[in-house]
């Protein structure tokens, strides 16, 4: 189990069969490189989750407060940031 603390933002990226069609994965790896990369924010954490079951029109991307779409892993990126 792995420990946050109360400053650490959450980000769940689905992988569920629909949010794969949209390149779930290459999302979720691209999302992880650059916060890793950037140290901007080191207190992000992103997790693959299963199905978040909001099928369609994109990836679905999961933050404490919203819920969002992204058809380019580059847009879900700059959202973060």
């Amino acid at each position: 189990m792995i420990e946050l603390d109360a400053s650490t933002k959450i980000v769940k990226v689905c992988v569920g069969p629909g949010c794969r069609a949209w390149c779930a994965n290459k999302a979720l790896v691209s999302m992880i490189s650059s916060v890793r990369e950037s140290k901007k924010d080191e207190n992000i954490k992103i997790v693959p989750v299963p199905c978040m079951k909001k099928c369609g029109g994109g990836v679905s991307v999961a933050t404490s407060s919203k819920l969002l779409k992204f058809r380019e892993p580059e847009v879900a990126l700059a959202s973060l940031t």
